[in-house]
């Protein structure tokens, strides 16, 4: 899921999107808001599930207002261009007019194939708010987008157009072909052979920044079936536990409404403790856990939906002293 909007796929290879599509990111091959159009409402909302234009799809990412597809042919990506985050060598950059200084970046609302990976056979795909991450059969990964804070893990705090091959997972620290792949809103992480994870970026609000992939050692020695960032929040499915850590501000991180709200290093969710959690994911505020259906959740409360209400305008407030206050005050010299 994005910021407002999510997309998924079906066996069949079929892909559907719902929620903003202001960016073109739902995939439908276009979208109806327009810098130059002086309408107030631009929005385009879609509340149930639309077919989009990818086919043959196998995995899905969602960024903040962009979306990339892996499919059998290879990744597509389509929404918004500003920092090059659709890998297409651009980010669509231009003039709404000759006399204006302000620039804006063109929407794409058609899934475009990334040209830079079409010779490569993409295995996995990860986004974070504004950068993306592709692992190849030859154990190479790849990212590109917003180079802010070494989230890139290229040294340098430069944004890249096209997909990038990170140098330091060569030779020796090739990943293999089932690393797990993850990006946070700042970071991203990778798993080398054996299951050491490596991070870069900026993982802490007030720490350091990581120009280029260093070992996580909290998570040493971690056997990590899934993992997955957040916006300063992280989460970890290992053996039978699962492990989060980071910033949170709504009690994402698991630990209970009487526990620690949020946690500079890795810590394990007590009540997930001895089951076994298939995958974990995070978005803005939540983190979800896939739980193995033959484990005990019977002593968790069911969550149930809230009431729809639907808001009621109120009546335009009165102005004090009526259309003539104001008139006749004295100036003063």
């Amino acid at each position: 899921a994005g910021r407002f909007h999510s997309v998924v796929f079906l066996s069949d290879g079929t892909s559907y999107s719902f929620g903003l599509n202001k960016y073109g990111q739902l995939g439908l091959g276009s979208c109806k808001f327009s810098i130059l159009s002086k309408k107030k409402n631009q929005e385009e909302i879609h509340t149930d599930p639309v077919k989009n234009q990818v086919m043959n799809c196998t995995a899905v990412s969602c960024g903040t207002e962009f979306t990339l597809w892996l499919t059998t042919t290879g990744v597509l990506s389509a929404g918004c261009p500003e920092y090059g985050q659709l890998g297409h060598g651009t980010n669509n950059e231009y003039n709404s007019s000759e006399s204006s200084l302000k620039m804006y970046f063109q929407p794409q609302p058609a899934p475009k194939l990334i040209a830079a990976l079409a010779s490569k056979k993409i295995l996995k795909i990860a986004s974070g708010n504004n950068h993306s991450l592709a692992l190849d059969s030859d154990g190479h990964l790849h990212s590109w987008g917003f180079g802010g804070y070494g989230r890139l893990g290229h040294r340098e705090q430069k944004d890249e157009f096209s997909p990038r091959k990170i140098e330091m997972f060569e030779n020796r620290l090739a990943l293999p072909l089932d690393s797990k792949i993850a990006c946070g809103n700042m970071t991203s992480f990778a798993t080398i052979k054996g299951g050491q994870i490596y991070q870069w970026g900026k993982p802490k609000l007030s720490g350091d920044t990581i120009m280029y992939p260093k070992p996580l050692f909290e998570l040493s020695g971690w056997n990590i079936r899934s993992m997955a960032g957040g916006n300063g929040t992280f989460a970890v499915a290992s053996e039978k536990s699962a492990i989060t850590w980071g910033t949170a501000l709504y009690q994402e991180l698991g630990y209970g409404p009487k526990g620690k709200k949020s946690s500079a290093n890795p810590a394990k969710v007590e009540a997930l403790d001895d089951m076994l959690t298939h995958e974990v994911n995070c978005s803005a505020g939540n983190i979800l856990f896939l739980v193995d259906s033959k484990e005990d959740v019977s002593a968790f409360e069911e969550w149930e939906a809230p009431a729809t209400v639907t808001p009621v305008e109120e009546p335009p407030k009165k102005r004090k002293g009526g259309a003539k206050a104001g008139r006749g005050r004295k100036r003063v010299r």
